[in-house]
């Protein structure tokens, strides 16, 4: 019966499609979703950092964010149905087509429920569905002979596109753009998964036994040469963007000016984000954050935060940074010093910069000694002084 045939297509209500296929498909479907959510997310930043200012920390989603994702739940609804149709087919065998769909289509509106906002339901209803239609036994594909073929490629799940090059499986190049977005690791699973098939088209023999053989050894091989590989391709890659960066910039020096302004925008527009008010008087620069999430962030979080807040200042006042290295620290720890962090709640005082520019200048000029750089970094880790413990709503 063309019903039961296997058919492991991410699009297609005929046939059925065993667990592994099953993963594969939901897998791409989680990358789509990622490349979607994420990648689209990340250059309307880039390309317009005062975006940032509408994801206030502990404040709700705007409308626009989560219609977005409702949309991006009902696309991919879509994909997952076809999926659950086919799977629970193979589950069930069953003659009676009306109630496998059903079924496939109640799972399928529980697992969109998740994408709702209001239901806040998070991924843990969706991954518990999936996990129980890859858990289960199929009829159809449970019945057909073990495919020795079929097994977990480490060494495409690892090296993937260096393993890729290898095998000629030239889908695996996909990893390196994938690498620049939240992508990536679905794509490494689904390497892992179908490694085995994409190089065994290309293997000289069809002797199964040994191509298993060659990739244990491939696996071996790349798994010790993959980290040095990577350290030289990084080297190398940042060698020449520092270079042509640099030549770039000497040639075109407005490109500098405005990478410096990118980067100030975004600082400004996470100090936007993550304060709740913001108040600048000749004599002090008030920052005011709920003191709820003040206590969640950890000191990193709480630095940043803090040159947030000294980049605002900068942006609001158009100050121009001096080009002598001691007018330099004169200004930025004169700034710091008067950007103060208090509580929303009650106005108490919960971050100050208490460094004074002789001591960062002192420190910045014994670099080159022995362990100066240490000092210099520990100096500018300690140059703040917050409040763990504020009183609380």
């Amino acid at each position: 019966m063309s019903d039961f045939k296997e058919n492991n297509n991410l699009i297609g209500f005929d046939g059925v499609i065993g667990r592994r296929n099953f993963i594969v498909n939901i897998l791409w479907i989680e990358l789509i979703e990622a490349l979607l959510y994420s990648t689209v997310l990340i250059y309307m930043i880039f390309l317009n950092p005062d975006f940032m200012a509408q994801f206030k920390l502990g404040a709700q989603m705007p409308h626009w964010h989560n219609l977005w994702v409702v949309g991006i739940g009902a696309f991919s609804s879509c994909l997952y149905f076809p999926n659950i149709l086919r799977r629970l087919r193979d589950i069930q065998a069953s003659e009676d087509s009306s109630k496998t769909n059903l079924m496939a289509l109640f799972l399928t509106v529980m697992i969109f429920a998740c994408y709702l906002p209001f239901l806040n339901l998070g991924k843990f209803l969706q991954f518990f569905i999936i996990i129980w239609l890859v858990f289960q036994q199929g009829k159809i594909t449970g019945a057909k002979p073990k495919n020795e073929l079929i097994k977990f490629n480490w060494g495409a799940f690892l090296c993937t596109w260096v393993w890729g090059i290898y095998n000629k499986a030239w889908i695996t190049l996909l990893m390196l753009p994938l690498m620049l977005t939240a992508a990536w690791f679905p794509f490494m699973l689904i390497c892992g998964l179908k490694g085995n098939e994409w190089a065994y088209k290309n293997y000289k023999t069809s002797d199964i036994v040994n191509f298993h053989k060659s990739q244990i050894t491939q696996t071996k091989v790349l798994i010790f040469a993959f980290p040095i590989l990577l350290v030289i391709c990084g080297i190398l890659i940042t060698v020449v963007s520092v270079i042509s960066l640099g030549m770039y910039a000497e040639k075109n020096p407005e490109f500098v000016k405005n990478m410096e302004s990118k980067a100030l925008q975004m600082e400004t527009s996470m100090a936007k984000s993550g304060f709740d008010n913001i108040v600048l008087t000749d004599n002090e620069y008030k920052f005011y954050i709920n003191p709820k999430i003040w206590v969640k962030l950890s000191k990193k979080q709480k630095s940043s935060m803090f040159q947030s807040a000294v980049a605002y200042v900068y942006s609001e006042l158009k100050l121009e940074k001096p080009k002598d290295k001691k007018a330099l620290f004169e200004q930025s720890s004169e700034i710091s010093g008067m950007v103060k962090i208090y509580s929303s709640f009650n106005n108490e005082l919960l971050g100050v910069y208490k460094l004074t520019s002789k001591e960062v200048q002192e420190a910045f000029e014994k670099i080159g000694e022995k362990g100066g750089f240490k000092r210099y970094y520990n100096l500018l880790q300690n140059a703040y002084e917050f409040n763990e413990y504020p009183s609380l709503p």
